[in-house]
């Protein structure tokens, strides 16, 4: 079961292992959001959870996306954030939203999301079957397509692996 004429496509996880050796490695920043797998298809948003958890409606600031996005199908994987005052990633802020199925505007101002896009799953009539395969230039590429214009869609900062 997918989405739309989508299929159902699973966020990459992190797994506990042992480093890599050599270098062309990087590692993203712990956001302490919701991890979400976001679908924009025909003018539609779909937002699912890890687990399949629809959570669409909880974020309607979402819905600005397919007119920001290219044409076409899209699923970026991401991660739901709240910043607080200093900018940092806030998991006690983003809970005063995380159950609210239909937030009051005042709960939108005073608690507003970011997407960050760690990466596009589907662009067009590309998919990426096993996830994160391409390199992280063309996934930036990508990926900045959805932020130029916007200030919900936008790709995490990254660190290089020590070589």
């Amino acid at each position: 079961m997918g989405v739309g004429s989508l299929p159902l496509l699973r966020p990459m996880l992190a797994t506990l292992g042992e480093l890599p050796g050599g270098g062309g490695w990087s590692y993203e920043f712990k956001w302490d959001g919701v991890r979400a797998v976001v679908y924009v298809e025909a003018g539609e948003v779909r937002v699912l959870t890890r687990n399949d958890r629809d959570v669409t409606g909880s974020y309607p600031e979402l819905r600005a996306l397919p007119e920001l996005l290219p044409r076409g199908p899209v699923v970026l994987d991401g991660e739901i954030v709240t910043l607080d005052g200093a900018g940092a990633p806030s998991f006690a802020r983003l809970q005063q939203r995380m159950h609210v199925r239909e937030p009051a505007p005042a709960l939108l101002r005073r608690v507003p999301i970011h997407l960050y896009a760690f990466d596009v799953l589907h662009l067009g009539s590309a998919r990426r079957s096993s996830g994160r395969t391409a390199s992280a230039a063309s996934c930036s590429t990508a990926s900045n397509c959805a932020t130029t214009r916007c200030a919900h869609p936008r790709p995490g900062p990254t660190t290089a692996a020590p070589t």
